[in-house]
């Protein structure tokens, strides 16, 4: 699983997530909430990334309408942050902003499961964990060594027809994490299911995988669901790409320093200054 991670350079994703909601019969319903976009990562968790969001709606809460959307770029270049804001406002009728910043940090945008659900990254094994700078074999070393008393237990099966390896920490009273890979597709992760006392809270399927470049596999299809906790009913997030790329030899990591159009209001955290980027020459 370890020489699995380190085959995974660079990787560009064209992604759509979608928010679902569980109807009374135990099906899944698409919500407004969602994203779309494309996504440029270096392959290497923790380092630099970029996602161009097309579209990006969320509740809005006291605002002028159910829902906002905002088209916008952001990026870490493992130096400074960078976003740039296109568009926002209510629900499909978003109005130009023009302004961005410079962070000394990688951007808040980059953090959390539902942004690493919409690059794939959290369905991958490479970069499973990719906030916290962890592959999913680090991921998995982390948890062993917080929960040393737990058992560890790796044994084959089949799920989906394929054949797997599940390794599961800790013990059926308690708290489990399972995780079953695919050792005949690089150790793909194929299902990870977080429970307590048995019972399944978070759960991750891979419905789909490509072969992106020869011995890396990176998910097309895939969702993560979570039970209903602190009084929050059950959600899922579904992932899809529809265009995968890895390991690009022509991969110019420049992509991951955004360049601010012309006329943009440009809010300078590094250097503490603000100022308008400089009009489209014209000719």
């Amino acid at each position: 699983m370890r020489d699995s991670s380190g085959r995974l350079h660079n990787v560009k994703v064209e992604f759509e997530l979608k928010k679902q909601e569980q109807e009374p019969g135990g099906g899944w319903e698409s919500t407004d909430v969602g994203r779309s976009g494309v996504a440029w990562l270096n392959g290497l968790p923790q380092s630099k990334v970029r996602i161009n969001y097309n579209k990006k709606v969320t509740a809005w809460t006291n605002g002028e309408s159910e829902y906002l959307e905002q088209a916008f770029d952001v990026a870490y270049d493992g130096r400074e942050g960078r976003r740039a804001v296109r568009r926002t406002g209510p629900m499909d009728k978003t109005g130009r902003v023009g302004h961005g910043a410079i962070y000394p940090e990688r951007p808040r945008e980059l953090a959390g499961f539902i942004t690493d659900s919409a690059t794939g990254a959290l369905f991958s094994t490479p970069l499973h964990n990719v906030w916290d700078g962890e592959s999913l074999h680090e991921h998995l070393a982390g948890i062993r060594q917080k929960q040393a008393d737990a058992p560890i237990r790796v044994e084959n099966d089949v799920i989906d027809g394929v054949p797997a390896f599940k390794i599961t920490l800790g013990t059926d009273d308690s708290l489990t994490w399972s995780y079953w890979v695919d050792p005949n597709r690089g150790y793909a992760l194929l299902r990870h299911d977080k429970a307590i006392k048995g019972k399944i809270q978070e759960t991750i399927r891979i419905t789909d995988l490509a072969e992106a470049a020869p011995g890396v596999w990176y998910p097309t299809g895939a969702y993560y669901e979570r039970d209903a906790v602190h009084g929050k009913a059950p959600f899922r997030y579904q992932f899809k790409a529809s265009s995968v790329v890895v390991n690009d030899p022509d991969f110019d990591e420049s992509i991951f320093t955004i360049q601010f159009p012309s006329r943009y209001i440009i809010q300078d955290q590094v250097r503490n200054i603000r100022y308008e980027t400089a009009p489209t020459p014209e000719y």
